[in-house]
């Protein structure tokens, strides 16, 4: 199901282009129309601060179950399909957050973003 998308008018750039979609998550895109690769990084507010006291450790354990799969994609699908597309990806925990990322050539764009 496509999310809509509202321009946020705050914090605009030159620069890049933020967007709100429809589930409260905040877009940035920046064009670098030179570069032949797309990065996408996904930053989740649930670090390791966010940890309940009787479960620390928990947001770097959830932070390695994106590599387990879902319903959708199967277990090592995640890294398979991005490095058969000569990407790369990654993952991290912080205090504060954790994030995701890859990068793959802007032509392989539409099947790893999947």
């Amino acid at each position: 199901m496509p999310s809509t998308c509202d321009r946020i008018t705050a914090k605009a750039s030159p620069q890049a282009t933020f967007l709100k979609l429809g589930n409260g998550i905040t877009l940035v895109h920046q064009d670098m129309p030179a570069s032949a690769v797309v990065s996408v990084d996904v930053w989740v507010k649930a670090g390791a601060t966010s940890d309940p006291t009787n479960c620390l450790g928990m947001a770097h354990f959830l932070e390695h179950m994106i590599f387990k799969g879902t319903e959708a994609i199967a277990t090592g699908e995640f890294d398979l399909v991005i490095e058969s597309e000569g990407g790369t990806s990654n993952a991290a925990t912080s205090l504060d957050y954790a994030h995701y990322n890859f990068t793959v050539a802007a032509n392989r764009l539409a099947i790893a973003l999947p």
